[in-house]
């Protein structure tokens, strides 16, 4: 998979850019648009799921790994359209999904800088902390599910702005390997694995 977000580093900015700006809205106006920025969400949720789903599914044939992204995919999306299709559900089950999904995000999120790491990329540092933090907002949210819409707005939108920023850094980082020579190599040796 370290592959795929080499040659598709872009992906990893456009994740970071739609979170910054989802949380940013989020953050603006918590009160007034509690339901736009739920809208939001669940935009940025079926978006992120069919993007990382799709691009897992493309790369199956160099990517080892590809059905854990594409699990994770598919979740984003499963999560997306249940909020689409039952609106009005209460915050506190909009609180535990999100927490699910938080906690599944994480844990993918550090098992990819694990391979980075392995693959002797610098940078992996950045994914692991993307993980620990979607981890830790997860326990947050299992653990005090009554948080309320508005604290839960705040929040997500807190969250997506480190997000978008960690995933912003990856991506420019990612970049940079696309085009080292000594890359090149690791890629070679990681496709005939």
């Amino acid at each position: 998979m370290i592959y795929v977000y080499t040659e598709k580093w872009w992906v990893s900015l456009l994740r970071g850019l739609i979170a910054l700006i989802i949380g940013a809205l989020a953050l603006a106006r918590p009160i007034e648009t509690f339901n736009v920025v739920l809208i939001f969400f669940v935009v940025y949720l079926l978006l992120d799921g069919l993007v990382t789903g799709t691009l897992a599914f493309l790369h199956r044939s160099v990517a080892k790994q590809w059905r854990v992204f594409f699990v994770e995919g598919f979740l984003g999306l499963i999560l997306g359209l249940f909020a689409l299709i039952w609106p009005g559900m209460t915050a506190l089950i909009l609180v535990y999904l999100f927490a699910f999904w938080a906690l599944i995000t994480g844990l993918l999120e550090i098992l990819s800088g694990i391979q980075m790491r392995r693959h002797m990329l610098s940078g992996e540092w950045l994914m692991i902390l993307t993980g620990i933090v979607s981890i830790l907002l997860s326990i947050v949210l299992f653990f005090n599910p009554r948080v309320g819409a508005v604290s839960l707005i705040w929040i997500l939108g807190l969250f997506l702005i480190l997000f978008g920023i960690l995933q912003i850094v990856m991506a420019l980082r990612l970049k940079k390997y696309r085009n080292d020579p000594d890359f090149e190599v690791t890629v070679t040796e990681y496709r005939s694995s």
